[in-house]
């Protein structure tokens, strides 16, 4: 069965999920304890906006690391 299963997707896919957890964690309680779809809704949204703008700063940043790297390579 994990033949079909690509390691670098999973990986992706496990990480974004730790993300969501991480985002989830920050909402206060009583957001969470809000039993109204509405307010159910408007957390998943406040943890998805939040989740995604961590993946964009975190390739943001390896980026920067892999100009700086190949900027550095160039002066060797």
């Amino acid at each position: 069965m994990h033949d079909n299963v690509d390691g670098r997707l999973l990986a992706r896919f496990q990480e974004s999920c730790r993300r969501q957890e991480e985002a989830r964690q920050l909402l206060p309680q009583r957001w969470l304890e809000d039993g109204r779809p509405a307010a159910q809704e408007l957390n998943e949204i406040f943890v998805d906006v939040l989740a995604r703008f961590r993946d964009r700063l975190q390739r943001e940043r390896e980026e920067l690391r892999t100009r700086a790297a190949a900027s550095g390579d160039e002066r060797d």
